[in-house]
């Protein structure tokens, strides 16, 4: 009888716990749904504000880098010191420009070594 006893008290507890959390869980249920409902039916909230004429200004602030679209490397025939500077860095050329002239004195003596 009392191994009975020390069996059903704890499970009759257990089970009068697991009832009355589900009628919990069953109201609360209810009371989401009535909110629900009543946020469903009610008006909505509204800010009113006059109406002013006015320009509309399309501006666009961006940060980029250019680069010409053919780049083109230049490479003299022969080495040698550079006496001459016709142009510089971004300024525009066409075929047949001289855009820089190198120093003679070492290619002459280069080619009179060779003679000699």
């Amino acid at each position: 009888m009392k191994r009975l006893l020390y069996v059903l008290i704890p499970t009759i507890v257990l089970g009068g716990l697991i009832v009355w959390r589900f009628q919990q869980k069953t109201s609360e249920k209810q009371q989401q749904d009535k909110a629900s409902q009543a946020r469903k039916t009610a008006a909505p909230s509204v800010n009113v504000g006059t109406a002013t004429v006015r320009d509309i200004v399309h501006t666009f602030d961006g940060v980029g880098s250019v680069e010409a679209p053919f780049n083109v490397k230049i490479s003299p025939k022969v080495t040698g010191r550079i006496d001459f500077l016709q142009v510089r860095e971004g300024d525009a050329v066409k075929v047949g420009d001289v855009i820089a002239r190198i120093d003679p004195s070492q290619v002459q003596a280069l080619v009179a070594q060779q003679q000699a």
